[in-house]
């Protein structure tokens, strides 16, 4: 059945795809997990007594130090957000 004159005026408009907001969340989602990495990493050598085979991340994330693995979270949550 062909679209009439009535359908045709109750259409949504078409909708533009925007290519420079999604390049930005895009390399904003990279540089999230870029930054979740590089926090543990950095958490990894300012934290006394952690070894990377028994100690879990989350031992990174508790204690003195906690803001580093925390920044590095936020970070990758925002991203996953962005690319919601």
């Amino acid at each position: 059945m062909p679209p009439t004159t009535q359908t045709i005026e109750q259409m949504p408009a078409k909708v533009d795809e925007q290519p420079e907001l999604l390049r930005s969340l895009s390399l904003f989602a990279v540089f999230g997990c870029i930054m979740l990495a590089v926090s543990i990493v950095i958490a990894d050598f300012v934290v006394p007594d952690h070894d990377w085979i028994t100690d879990t991340i989350s031992d990174l994330g508790a204690g003195r130090y906690e803001f580093i693995v925390d920044m590095g979270l936020y970070a990758f949550s925002a991203a996953l957000i962005g690319l919601a």
